[in-house]
């Protein structure tokens, strides 16, 4: 089996305390229909906020997403001194507020996924706000509430960063 992916990403403060951040992330798996352990394209790690409950299977992908976010609380450290453990008496934390976009398309030649996959062949976008919470090593706690394009709605927590 041979494929192609490729990943760009963007990171850039525009304005103080106001971050935007971009990210375009492509496969492509040439030839017939592979075997459907290669035909994993978004749901697993890659996603499309707002489709986190879906998986999409293809041969080939592309997923841009974008974010705007606000720094509401600069990194801070926090000491709690009765610990006598540096390790553990030290404790780091940002919070930044925002907004994001994201756009996917799943590219399904496969007849037999097809039936069943309703959402390959289609673009899909998925936006929303949400509010991240960074804590020790740059850990992530991600509270975000997204829309689709099929008019469904939520509230999803996840850890780590969006992309």
């Amino acid at each position: 089996m041979f494929y192609v992916a490729a990943d760009a990403r963007m990171y850039n403060e525009i304005f103080p305390r106001v971050f935007f951040a971009g990210m375009i992330r492509a496969r492509w798996l040439p030839g017939t229909t592979p075997p459907y352990y290669m035909q994993r394209a978004m749901g697993f790690g890659d996603f499309i906020r707002g489709y986190e409950y879906y998986v999409i299977d293809g041969q080939s992908y592309a997923l841009g997403k974008i974010s705007l976010r606000y720094q509401i609380l600069k990194p801070h450290t926090f000491r709690f001194n009765y610990l006598p453990v540096e390790k553990f008496n030290t404790f780091h934390l940002a919070l930044y507020g925002g907004i994001f976009a994201d756009a996917g398309y799943v590219q399904d030649n496969s007849s037999v996924a097809s039936d069943n996959n309703v959402l390959g062949n289609k673009l899909l976008f998925g936006y929303g706000a949400g509010l991240d919470v960074v804590t020790y090593y740059d850990v992530a706690l991600r509270f975000e509430y997204s829309f689709n394009r099929m008019g469904e709605n939520g509230f999803f927590l996840h850890l780590g960063t969006a992309f």
